[in-house]
């Protein structure tokens, strides 16, 4: 089984018993009620312990190889030393999932691959609904901001943002090599290709 398989099987379960709308409500991404990241987080990390060939589990893992700075949220490695990594994840939560993909987390991986010359497998997983979205969030849009070309697209964003924002991920992202997308919608978890 690939190892996008694995995630994706493994945290189907894992978010079976979370409440209705932990993924596709802002509900538990609000100030004061700010859950979906770090219980995300730890089941994720549940899951990369239980995969073969994990010995550890890194979390905000600091990658700095000659400027080229690179900080996924896990890291699953094999050994410490030497080091020897074998999957990268990063998970962006609903008022995250935007064009920060782009430019905070798939930029930042492309140039440590590119100092390093090593290519590790790149998990990033999105949490976007696949169906209309009435309040869906569309946050940092003002003036240099990672969203400002963006501004007025709400309503777009809102028919469905997993297809607006995949669109966009599809345009910008094509031939990332190693770079693997999963996305959460509700209770469904499911790799998407880019």
């Amino acid at each position: 089984m690939a190892l996008v398989d694995q995630i994706v099987s493994a945290l189907g379960k894992e978010i079976s018993q979370l409440p209705t709308g932990f993924y596709d409500s802002f509900g538990y991404t609000t100030t004061g009620r700010n859950c979906t990241h770090p219980v995300t987080l730890g089941l994720l990390a549940k899951v990369l312990w239980q995969m073969p060939r994990v010995r550890y589990v890194a979390v905000d893992f600091h990658l700095n190889e000659n400027g080229a700075k690179f900080q996924p949220d896990l890291a699953a490695l094999t050994e410490i030393e030497p080091l020897q990594l074998l999957l990268f994840l990063d998970y962006e939560s609903p008022n995250s999932c935007d064009n920060r993909i782009r430019t905070k987390d798939v930029a930042a991986y492309e140039k440590w691959c590119t100092v390093c010359t090593k290519r590790i497998p790149y998990f990033i997983v999105t949490t976007l609904p696949n169906q209309e979205a009435s309040d869906w969030e569309l946050r940092y849009t003002s003036k240099n901001r990672c969203n400002e070309g963006f501004r007025g697209r709400r309503e777009d964003i809102r028919k469905n943002p997993f297809a607006f924002w995949y669109s966009e991920y599809r345009r910008r992202l094509r031939n990332v090599p190693d770079v693997y997308f999963i996305n959460i919608d509700g209770k469904h978890v499911v790799p998407v290709p880019v």
